[in-house]
């Protein structure tokens, strides 16, 4: 009786060890998304807070003008892989510091050359 409780118990380890492995990619490539797509509500609330307030594509954005209430943002956003944002100027895409975490068509153009004319 006890070696095929411990037959079972191998096999359930194994199985949750699996299961584990399995799921792990998912649940970064959750986390990447979730970010990337925070990163996008970013820039496009940077974009309408230009807009709206008669600023260049070259003004700097900080979190006080985006974040509040009857703001762009009415709550803060958190990468959820304990990244942190920079926001820069209007013309570039905002940034988390997880490397995995760019979206292409936020990240500025190699020449230098601005992303909205």
């Amino acid at each position: 009786m006890r070696k095929k409780l411990t037959i079972s118990s191998v096999i359930v380890v194994g199985i949750a060890v699996v299961l584990f492995a399995w799921l792990r990619p998912a649940y970064k490539d959750a986390r990447t998304n979730q970010c990337i797509n925070y990163l996008r509500q970013i820039d496009a609330a940077k974009h309408q807070w230009a807009h709206e307030n008669h600023k260049s594509a070259g003004e700097v954005v900080t979190w006080s003008d985006l974040v509040g209430p009857q703001k762009s943002m009415p709550t803060m956003v958190e990468c959820p892989s304990g990244g942190t944002y920079t926001l820069g100027r209007v013309d570039e895409g905002p940034s988390c510091s997880v490397p995995e975490h760019r979206p292409p068509e936020l990240n500025a153009p190699a020449n230098g050359a601005s992303r909205h004319r």
